[in-house]
């Protein structure tokens, strides 16, 4: 009664796209890996990761962030001590072989210190500068937050963590200190990331 109807060609006409499976259906079939990778787009926790050491440890988190996506090979960067981990690693893995340790931390966000234990003193002291505004994160068995804290006063933030081996296929166990209680949440969701790859439980 009165008016044109609401035609395909008319001016006021609304127009629908067909259904395709909605935005929900989409999302289901693309599977968790896709959920994990949207998520990591949406809070921002898909870091660049140096490693400075490259053996057993560090060789098990790099393999464990490629296995479950958090990171990609371009994402990580390692460096050693001159024993040639640090190339096997990446022929590996496909993780870069860092020449220097400017190079090792020039675009890195997040520093993992997988050294030995007893190398911590001798570093170079320049590494103390390069790691400042980042997060540094030490799988350093008995050394102590208080420590790191002397050696990069500049960090972000500092962990302490201790995975252990399986966590090459998830399911290590791992516990981890933060340093600072506050400031900005994003190194706790880099731990998150960094924990959740390679560990099957962690407290």
């Amino acid at each position: 009664s009165g008016g044109a109807p609401l035609l395909k060609d008319h001016p006021g006409a609304r127009r629908r796209r067909p259904y395709d499976g909605g935005d929900a259906d989409e999302k289901h079939r693309q599977g968790p890996a896709a959920a994990r990778r949207r998520l990591s787009r949406q809070i921002q926790i898909m870091p660049k990761i140096s490693f400075l050491g490259a053996g057993r440890m560090a060789s098990a988190m790099v393999e464990g962030l490629l296995a479950k996506r958090v990171c990609t090979a371009a994402d990580l960067a390692c460096n050693d001590g001159g024993d040639g981990t640090a190339a096997a690693l990446a022929t590996r893995t496909g993780a870069r072989a860092a020449i220097s340790l400017n190079d090792l931390l020039g675009a890195a966000d997040t520093l993992v210190l997988a050294c030995k234990p007893q190398q911590l003193a001798g570093l170079d002291p320049s590494l103390a500068a390069l790691a400042s505004g980042k997060l540094v994160l030490s799988i350093l068995a008995g050394t102590r937050l208080e420590r790191l804290a002397h050696v990069f006063p500049g960090a972000r933030n500092i962990v302490r963590a201790m995975p252990n081996t399986p966590g090459q296929i998830g399911a290590g166990i791992s516990s981890a200190t933060i340093f600072k209680v506050a400031g900005s949440a994003c190194p706790a969701l880099r731990l998150r990331a960094i924990k959740s790859a390679t560990s099957g439980s962690c407290c």
